[in-house]
C-alpha cells in the first residue's frame, strides 16, 4: 500500500518553499501520488502520499536535496527536514478530477 508523511518546516518561509519548488520544476516525480502544502501558523506544512517509501527516497536524494541546495544553500540543506510524521497508508481514497 501507499506511504505518506506530514512535515512541518518551522524555520522555512513560504517564499523559501516556493524557491525550492521553482528549482524542482513542474515534472511530477515518479511514484508521487499527492503533494499538498501551505502556510501553517508561521511555518510551512507539507502532506505527501507516495507509492512507497523507496519512491520518496529516490526523489529526495536525486531531486529534492539538490533543489534545496540550489535554492537555499548547503548550510540550510544540511539542517535537514523539519518535524516529520510518517504513516503506512492502509486506506487511500482519491476523488475524481
Amino acid at each position: 500500500m501507499a506511504w505518506a508523511y506530514v512535515q512541518t518546516f518551522e524555520t522555512v518561509t513560504w517564499d523559501e518553499y516556493e524557491r525550492v519548488g521553482r528549482e524542482l520544476g513542474d515534472e511530477t516525480p515518479e511514484g508521487a501520488i499527492l503533494h499538498a502544502a501551505g502556510p501553517y501558523g508561521g511555518s510551512v506544512r507539507v502532506i505527501e502520499v507516495w507509492e512507497s517509501e523507496d519512491a520518496f527516497d529516490r526523489f529526495r536524494n536525486e531531486r529534492l536535496v539538490p533543489a534545496v541546495v540550489r535554492a537555499l544553500g548547503e548550510e540550510r540543506a544540511a539542517q535537514g527536514p523539519g518535524r516529520v510524521e510518517v504513516l503506512d497508508v492502509q486506506n487511500l481514497l482519491l476523488g475524481a478530477r
